[in-house]
């Protein structure tokens, strides 16, 4: 006899409540960036005093070629849980099992794929590391769909304990094994036992039903025709997003690569927030209040405003102070990785920080075909402007040519929004402008203490958070006036 998957229909849920929720839920999801990126901070600075540059060169390729393998395959099961109104046993098991098989598949196929790879970059240690590190895509193919259900009805404290625990199990034996051992392997190990915490966590410390296995044809369906423009967009993402290390793996060495890969993670810490944001909160909220009477185009503008002020006044500080971090952060070694970090912070401005609210509305209102066009117009600018880049300037012009396809991306996503009534263009122009300015007054500030002989480092820094602080100061007092007056960060009066 066949299990009864029917499930009562939902009421419509109280606008005030959802807003509530929102602002809650982007509480969390802030702190729990925040915490999260103190970690990876913390353990990044102890890991690059005990290991040698390149194991961070070779981890890099390792999770270019995992999270291409896992982007190859992305079917769109996350985003179809969230998004979809179906809420019931047969919808969420079929995803479920559908994700298991595939996470499965995708590590036999890492397994494959090893040697060629290790052949390819000449370095035999990639044929070991890969499918090992890989293990961890079958790990998490077994999360509870909890955890998207959670996210649905923008519960977010749970979910970021969740985060933040996992990765601080993880950070905690990669340290030891580094401290006992210090190997490439101490990094795989530290992704292993996130994963492991991670999915475990999900089963015992998130409310909800349990998972069984099970295959529904009309979910199954559902899920085909939500997720086979998502599919083209992460493959699509995926090459735009690591095509620089896959090339400069070939061009430079693994101490660059690995020095590289520094400055890089760096520099996507505002848009990776700004993109984090923009898929735990806003798509979900833009999926919950698109079906009101609620004013689209000045819900969209007023949601997103918060992540322009706080992702412009990060990347402002970074691309004035690049140097500054690099020197308090890091030993001699890395010193490099200054210049480099003001270049790379520079592109996901636009590509992300920018165009993840367009990419979350879009996707709410179920156009992810938007989502791969604005990542394969990104992806044909590399192209062009990477060699370009090269033939002009060497390693610091692919760089800029990588940096500046995003811009491509972000016209492109703006085009998408602008076809379904939504205009945003004069708010970024404005935040775009800012970020200019006051990058360049802080730069100017630093330089001309260089040049009165003043040298130290905790000075410089000091000076470029004041002056960057100070010319975002208005747009952050807009911030605090609406939700002292609302009670709300998204949502204006």
């Amino acid at each position: 006899m066949s299990e009864d998957h029917s499930a009562e229909p939902q009421q419509p849920e109280d606008l005030e409540a959802i807003k509530g929720r929102a602002t809650s839920g982007a509480a969390w999801t802030a702190m729990g960036f925040g915490g999260r990126q103190v970690i990876r901070l913390i353990s990044n600075l102890i890991l690059t005093r005990l290991l040698f540059e390149e194991f961070f060169g070779l981890m890099a390729l390792v999770m270019v070629v995992i999270v291409g393998i896992q982007l190859f395959a992305d079917l769109g099961i996350n985003a179809a849980l969230i998004q979809n109104e179906r809420d019931d046993p047969a919808f969420a098991d079929t995803m479920w099992t559908i994700e298991i098989i595939r996470a499965v598949l995708l590590w036999l196929v890492a397994f494959a794929i090893a040697g060629p790879v290790a052949n390819f970059y000449g370095e035999p240690i990639l044929a070991s590391l890969i499918p090992i590190a890989a293990f961890s895509s079958v790990i998490e193919g077994f999360r509870s769909t909890n955890y998207y259900t959670e996210n649905r009805k923008l519960q977010m404290k749970r979910l970021i304990l969740l985060k933040v625990g996992a990765q601080l199990a993880g950070t905690i034996v990669m340290v030891t094994w580094a401290i006992l051992s210090p190997t490439v392997w101490s990094l795989v190990a530290g992704g292993l036992v996130t994963a492991f915490v991670s999915t475990v966590w999900t089963w015992v410390g998130l409310p909800g039903r349990r998972n069984r296995l099970h295959f529904e044809k009309e979910a199954a369906y559902t899920l085909y025709r939500f997720g086979r423009w998502i599919l083209l967009s992460t493959l699509l993402m995926f090459l735009v997003g690591n095509a620089d290390r896959m090339i400069f793996g070939k061009l430079v060495t693994m101490a660059v690569l690995g020095v590289y890969n520094i400055a890089l993670t760096l520099a996507l810490v505002p848009s990776a927030a700004m993109s984090h944001l923009a898929m735990a909160v806003i798509f979900p909220l833009y999926s919950r209040l698109w079906q009101s009477k609620t004013d689209r185009i000045e819900l969209y503008r007023s949601v997103r405003l918060p992540m322009l002020i706080l992702g412009g006044w990060a990347t402002s500080g970074i691309i004035a102070g690049g140097p500054t971090i690099i020197e308090i952060l890091y030993d001699p070694r890395y010193i490099e990785a200054g210049w480099m970090l003001q270049i790379l912070v520079a592109g996901p401005w636009f590509g992300v920080a920018m165009e993840s609210s367009n990419g979350a509305a879009l996707l709410a209102l179920g156009h992810s075909r938007w989502m791969a066009l604005a990542s394969a117009t990104k992806l044909a600018s590399m192209a062009v402007l990477i060699p370009l880049g090269w033939h002009l300037g060497g390693f610091p012009g692919a760089m800029i040519g990588f940096a500046g396809a995003d811009v491509i991306r972000y016209l492109t996503s703006t085009i998408g929004v602008l076809r379904f009534g939504l205009d945003g263009r004069m708010q970024d122009l404005k935040m775009t402008l800012l970020v200019a300015a006051s990058s360049f007054l802080g730069w100017f500030a630093v330089h001309l203490l260089s040049a009165t002989g003043v040298t130290n480092v905790f000075l410089r820094a000091a000076v470029i958070a004041v002056v960057v602080t100070v010319l975002w100061l208005p747009q952050h007092m807009k911030l605090w006036r609406r939700y002292k007056d609302t009670g709300h960060l998204f949502f204006a009066a």
